[in-house]
């Protein structure tokens, strides 16, 4: 069977089954820093000593913004073009470039490893920048207008 543009093979992934993949929900961070579409941020400063932060100027409104993670598990960043395995998600909104995701693939292959008790806590963050896609695990975010 051929596939379209925009449907995508998870094969390549180890993230479980096909059905846990179609339960994945992005759910929009209602936050002031969050842009309004996937490509509104750009990402300029990154730092994860003392803690995770990520500086970054937001297009849409003119504005300079800091989001921190004092308590993070993992994270991982990636050029956008190799970030299909979220941005052709169908279940992926059409607006909004900061999520979390619930029922994360990540965030449950993360639990059986170690530690379930600390990772019952955290959440799946997606921020989407201009050039990058920074996925963290963590139990809080924090953020601050420059």
């Amino acid at each position: 069977m051929k596939k379209n543009n925009l449907e995508l093979d998870f094969h390549f992934l180890d993230l479980g089954s096909d059905q846990i993949k179609k339960m994945m929900k992005f759910v929009p961070l209602l936050i002031p820093p969050s842009g309004s579409w996937i490509r509104d941020c750009e990402l300029y400063a990154f730092q994860k000593d003392p803690c995770l932060s990520l500086k970054f100027h937001k297009e849409s409104d003119d504005t300079s913004w800091d989001i921190y993670f004092e308590d993070y598990v993992a994270f991982k960043i990636t050029c956008h073009e190799f970030a299909v395995h979220l941005i052709c998600s169908k279940q992926m909104p059409n607006q909004g470039a900061f999520f979390y995701i619930e029922n994360s693939p990540w965030l449950n292959e993360l639990k059986k490893v170690d530690r379930p008790e600390i990772l019952d806590n955290c959440k799946h963050y997606v921020l989407f920048f201009y050039d990058e896609v920074v996925e963290v695990i963590s139990n809080d975010l924090k953020f601050k207008k420059n």
